[in-house]
This record gives C-alpha cells, sequence and structure tokens, in this order.
C-alpha cells in the first residue's frame, strides 16, 4: 500500500473528503478480538454513524462479523480468481461500487469513490462496504415498511433478505455473538 494513494467520498455539498493510508494507519494500531491487527473497522464504523445518523448505532463488531462470513478477513478474496464476481473483505462487487459512486443513481448524498487499485486496501474497502451497509439499511427499512435491524440490512446486503435463517446469517450470528462477550 502506498501512503500518497488517495481515496475520495464525495459530500451532498460537493466537496471531498481525503482519506489516505496514513490516516487510516493511525487506526491500524488497535486490536480488537478475532480481527487482524491491520484490519480495524472501528473508525469507518464511527465515521459513518457519525455522518448518517442511524436511529440504532452500527456495532463495529458486527461489521467484522460480516468481514469474516464475506472473506474470511483475507483481503485479496475474489481478486484474482474470480476478477468479475464480489472482491475483498466486505465482497463488493463492481454494481455496487458503481453504486457508490454514481451521483445520479441509487445514492443521493455521501458517494465513495474506489480505484481498482482500493479494492486490495482493507480500510478504503471496509469504509465502501460499511457505506454500502447503510443503504441496505435503508433498502430493508423500505421493503419491512418499518426501521429494518443492522441484522436485517446484513441479511439484505447478502442477498438473503428473503432467508434470514440462511446458514450465513446464522454463521455470522454466532461470531457476533463471539465478540460481543
Amino acid at each position: 500500500m502506498k501512503a500518497e494513494r488517495i481515496s475520495s467520498i464525495n459530500m451532498r455539498w460537493k466537496s471531498s473528503l481525503k482519506i489516505t493510508s496514513q490516516v487510516w494507519a493511525a487506526y491500524r494500531k488497535t486490536t480488537t478480538s478475532g480481527m487482524p491487527e491491520e484490519i480495524n473497522s472501528t473508525p469507518s464504523t464511527q465515521y459513518w454513524n457519525e455522518v448518517l445518523l442511524p436511529k440504532e448505532r452500527l456495532d463495529p463488531d458486527l461489521v467484522k462479523a460480516l468481514i469474516a462470513t464475506e472473506s474470511a478477513f483475507n483481503p485479496h478474496a475474489g481478486i484474482k480468481p474470480r476478477p468479475k464476481k464480489a472482491k475483498g473483505l466486505m465482497q463488493l462487487t463492481r454494481q455496487t461500487t458503481q453504486a457508490l459512486r454514481d451521483q445520479k443513481g441509487e445514492l443521493k448524498d455521501h458517494f465513495v469513490v474506489l480505484s481498482k487499485a482500493d479494492i486490495e486496501n482493507p480500510n478504503l474497502i471496509i469504509c465502501a462496504g460499511i457505506r454500502w451497509l447503510f443503504r441496505k439499511q435503508r433498502t430493508a427499512t423500505s421493503k419491512f415498511g418499518r426501521e429494518a435491524t443492522w441484522d436485517e440490512a446484513i441479511a439484505d446486503y447478502k442477498s438473503y433478505f428473503k432467508d434470514l435463517d440462511n446458514p450465513q446469517m446464522l454463521k455470522l450470528r454466532k461470531l457476533y455473538q463471539k465478540l460481543k462477550k
């Protein structure tokens, strides 16, 4: 990872916040049980909680459980063997990364622009994945006609919206409970 590589998050008012590898390096020092030292979802989770102000804050441990079930903490998951499928720690598809940056698309604000190289940067992909998870919380809320839980948002993120008891969802819940102990 090169310290000078920059990815921007474009805000509604067209200004941008620059996130560099140097900024994220300060957060990497914290080790959380069950999570590799160089990967930390807490700063991104806190950032999106503060910016998007959900009724129920997203728990960083839930993001860790999601990463464990999506990629087993392998930042290169899906990159080489399946170049056209989901990629990286949060297993984002090309369609998702396009939606995250498309100012005329699904998102109305807080866009995330990732380059192809950014997909392999654990901290940038976590930031983008959490932004997408917040979007999925909104779509799940719309589908239910009530405020969706984060568990329901993750089911939508993982395409298990109609099968909340899918084995992958059960595994995620078990990992989350383990992290909370």
